[in-house]
């Protein structure tokens, strides 16, 4: 018989896992989950999503707002600022997706949970979402 080293119970000795706390008796390191002990954070059942669907805005509205419709808006002589306050409010709603998945995975470890790993994502969002918001300011009031 072995002992569980978390929960103490006595286990038989070919057990990898033991029956009462799910503790990993082969590798000590890892949990339950395949996170390392030190962590003590539960898997998150919750998908965020928020941080690829915020870069996927991103890019759509630079292809289709920026560069299709301002374009077309160009060639037949229309107003072309019209496309880039459109596109000016879509960055401002990515950017804000992106912020609020970052919220999700702090309430989420907050709450000992694990993040979703989207906050490279996020951030990488709101850094191009900003950066073309100023390109298209200067073009919408310098030229």
């Amino acid at each position: 018989m072995i002992v569980c080293p978390k929960c103490h119970k006595d286990l038989p000795d070919d057990s990898e896992f033991c029956i009462y706390c799910g503790r990993n008796l082969k590798h000590p390191e890892l949990q339950e989950g395949g996170n390392p002990v030190g962590t003590g954070l539960k898997p998150n059942p919750r998908k965020n999503h928020l941080g690829r669907y915020s870069i996927l805005l991103l890019i759509l509205v630079v292809v289709i707002f920026d560069f299709i419709l301002g374009t077309v808006f160009n060639t037949f002589g229309w107003n072309v600022k019209i496309v880039y306050w459109i596109s000016f409010v879509l960055y401002l709603l990515c950017a804000g997706m992106a912020v609020f998945s970052m919220y999700v995975d702090a309430v989420d470890k907050k709450n000992g949970f694990e993040p979703t790993n989207e906050t490279g994502l996020a951030i990488a969002a709101i850094v191009f979402a900003f950066v073309i918001i100023l390109m298209n300011l200067q073009s919408v009031l310098l030229g």
